[in-house]
């Protein structure tokens, strides 16, 4: 079933729309969630996931096709809800490595040698940017933090933090098209 079908099914009959969605998807998100919170924890997991479908339930109407397909929206409810969970815990991802770590671009899959060339690229983009832009980029989309929070740490005004985010999104997508990374 299209995007389109799945969205349209979720907001005529919610019930079997979201079913529908979680037999498709529900896999997909446990291996993000996994990924992030390990497999130690059933339990949290179970949770993680109910949270993932709940929230895309909720926020359905948010979807927006033309910034990509409803896999990539889903995977980044996914996750920010482990992120969440980590950030309940204590724990952050600074003490994960950053190879594993997805930035909410998709890239190439096709093989696993294009995902680690994929990765270390990104990973020597984002190492190339300059501070403050740099600390911003990864307190947002690594650590998860809130741009108040990151506004309070390093003592800039919110709206700058918010108007450094884009560009260095926009750079960032610029020097991974041209090192052939496929967004």
């Amino acid at each position: 079933m299209e995007d389109k079908a799945l969205i349209h099914f979720m907001k005529e009959n919610p019930e079997g729309g979201l079913n529908q969605v979680m037999s498709l998807y529900a896999p997909f998100v446990k291996a993000i969630i996994v990924k992030y919170l390990g497999c130690e924890k059933k339990e949290d997991i179970k949770e993680c996931i109910a949270d993932v479908f709940i929230k895309l339930w909720r926020f359905i109407g948010n979807f927006d096709e033309s910034k990509g397909s409803l896999k990539s929206y889903i995977a980044v409810i996914a996750r920010n809800e482990a992120l969440r969970k980590l950030k309940k815990e204590g724990k952050y991802l600074s003490d994960l490595n950053i190879d594993e770590l997805e930035i909410g671009i998709e890239v190439d899959m096709v093989s696993e040698m294009g995902r680690k060339i994929n990765a270390k690229l990104v990973q020597e983009a984002i190492e190339a940017l300059k501070e403050p832009d740099r600390q911003i980029f990864i307190k947002r989309y690594f650590w998860g933090q809130r741009i108040k929070e990151i506004s309070k740490e390093l003592r800039l005004e919110e709206k700058f933090i918010e108007n450094r985010l884009y560009l260095v999104k926009k750079q960032l997508k610029g020097k991974l098209l041209e090192k052939g990374v496929i967004l």
